[in-house]
C-alpha cells in the first residue's frame, strides 16, 4: 500500500509588478499559500498482481511513461524516450 506524501506548505509573495513580453502587467498581491501535493512520477505507475500456478500472488508496480508506444521496439536497452 502506498504511503501518502508528507503535507508541505509553500508560500509566495510577489513584492513588485511583473510585465510579460506581451505587455500584460501583474501587480503585487497578497501572500499566496498552497498545500497541494502532487506525486508526479508515482502517478505514472500502474499497479498489478501476478498470480503463480501455485496460487501465490505478488503485487507489483510498473512504470508506464506517458509517451509509451507498445508498437515501438527498443533494441539498445535505453530508457524509453
Amino acid at each position: 500500500m502506498q504511503k501518502p506524501l508528507k503535507t508541505i506548505t509553500a508560500e509566495v509573495t510577489q513584492t513588485g509588478s511583473v510585465k510579460t513580453v506581451n505587455g500584460k502587467v501583474y501587480n503585487s498581491e497578497e501572500k499566496q499559500v498552497s498545500t497541494k501535493t502532487r506525486q508526479l512520477i508515482i502517478e505514472d505507475f500502474k499497479q498489478f498482481v501476478f498470480t503463480g500456478k501455485d496460487g501465490k500472488t505478488l503485487k507489483y508496480n510498473l512504470y508506464m511513461p506517458k509517451n509509451y508506444d507498445p508498437s515501438k521496439k527498443i533494441s539498445d536497452g535505453s530508457i524509453y524516450a
